[in-house]
């Protein structure tokens, strides 16, 4: 299941959500229809919209194990993994909680070949906490550790952080193969009324740079 060109000529953007102050709350709903390549489409957590006549949107993409934390020891975050499918308008479901993050099921397992997406919520008023609140603070070089169902963990280390329009898909994202790379994403920019959504998003890249088994020092 790889990301072809014909398929990004043809993303999909949706908004599936309401104005809370500078925030936005996304309702999940249950997918009708499967889903496709995702496009890139983030609101106050991250949105993320797949096209139709992929595959189903309630299985996982492959045998790999899945993540279940999100360890970044610099910014002091340790947040439980959520698997996280799609809604009947083709946005992946956020997180329920603003402490917890997202993966994207239907894409790659972190250390696994392809892009392994995980989003989180950033920016929400009067300054309530969330977990990707201090993410543009992290270096590259920063370690990011991501510990897998099978009791394993693997180390990354961020290579970079840019930030693109939010109806902007960059290059090699929800990628199935080749080079191994995790991606958060979360929202950064003004927060636009009319579209509901923030302008930008933010996106640190990190490599995988070791994996520990479980009990391994």
């Amino acid at each position: 299941m790889t990301l072809g060109s014909s398929a990004l000529s043809k993303i999909l953007i949706v908004v599936s959500g309401s104005a809370l102050g500078g925030a936005v709350v996304i309702t999940a709903t249950a997918l009708t229809t499967p889903p496709s390549t995702p496009s890139f489409h983030q609101m106050a957590p991250v949105n993320i919209a797949p096209e139709p006549n992929q595959g189903s949107p309630f299985m996982q993409r492959a045998s790999d194990p899945p993540p279940v934390k999100l360890l970044v020891p610099s910014l002091k975050i340790s947040a439980a993994v959520e698997a996280l499918g799609v809604t009947q308008d083709y946005s992946l479901q956020a997180p329920a909680g603003i402490s917890d993050v997202g993966w994207y099921r239907l894409g790659a397992s972190p250390g696994s070949a392809g892009d392994a997406i995980i989003s989180g919520h950033r920016g929400y008023p009067g300054g309530i906490p969330a977990v990707f609140n201090d993410i543009n603070r992290l270096q590259p070089g920063d370690e990011v550790d991501v510990e897998l169902a099978d009791g394993s963990t693997v180390q990354f280390a961020v290579t970079r952080m840019f930030s693109t329009p939010y109806r902007t898909l960059p290059p090699g994202f929800f990628a199935t193969d080749g080079v191994p790379l995790l991606t958060l994403v979360t929202c950064t920019g003004d927060f636009r009324n009319k579209d509901q959504t923030y302008s930008d998003r933010l996106v640190v890249q990190a490599r995988p740079v070791a994996q520990k088994q479980r009990g391994e020092i």
